[in-house]
């Protein structure tokens, strides 16, 4: 039986086709050719390489050039959130169907976390934001932060459920004995025993995941 169901944000929530990723994207480009002097045509390579090495290119930032992650955060996801998102009544009664706890597992920082959930009208359905800072700064799919998410919800992994559009955010929760549920574009990943394409299947998935042995979940109803 899981009793808490940890969400991660960007999309997972909303689509990664809406186009808020591609201006975030522009933006991190930019601080990093102008406050680095990474050149324009190696700056995808060098965040792709911090990326797959710590997780986030923001946690290889801090390690090898001292970055101010506030500094970095800050500009990065400075873009007009609600001129891609709007209130999702469709999402909201999705969510609100699932009866346990819920909480926002975000490799993105607070603010940003709170701007999208204000826009898609859901920000009141969760019990917390755990964003990177909460994480103290090592970001998924490092293991520290997802021992961090347990402790606060006190809980044994066992009870908790992990959903994320990254296989690889989604193997150390695993590893831990939680349940997981990929959603998007990657696909169903051979670890992983639950996929899903959008958010709004989620509640038939966990039905099926509660016909396991030892697992149980209370459906919506149908008002």
């Amino acid at each position: 039986m899981f009793k808490a169901i940890l969400f991660d944000l960007d999309n997972t929530l909303y689509s990664e086709d809406c186009g808020i990723f591609d201006l975030i994207d522009q933006r991190m480009n930019e601080w990093l050719t102008n406050r680095l002097s990474i050149p324009v045509e190696e700056v995808n390579e060098f965040r792709h390489r911090y990326f797959m090495q710590y997780g986030t290119t923001l946690r290889g930032l801090m390690l090898h050039h001292q970055v101010d992650p506030r500094e970095f955060l800050e500009y990065v996801h400075n873009v007009p959130v609600r001129n891609f998102l709007a209130l999702d009544q469709e999402l909201r009664k999705t969510l609100e169907a699932v009866r346990t706890r819920k909480m926002i597992f975000t490799n993105s920082d607070l603010n940003h976390a709170s701007r999208i959930l204000d826009a898609l009208g859901i920000r009141d359905l969760f019990e917390r934001i755990f964003d990177i800072e909460s994480m103290q700064f090592i970001p998924k799919p490092n293991p520290e932060p997802y021992y961090l998410a347990l402790e606060y919800l006190q809980l044994p992994p066992q009870e908790c459920l992990l959903i994320d559009d990254m296989a690889r955010n989604l193997k150390p929760a695993r590893a831990l004995g939680m349940q997981t549920i990929l959603i998007g574009s990657e696909g169903h990943a051979a670890d992983m025993e639950h996929s899903i394409s959008n958010i709004r299947e989620l509640n038939s998935v966990l039905a099926q995941i509660a016909e396991r042995p030892g697992m149980s979940y209370n459906p919506p109803d149908d008002r």
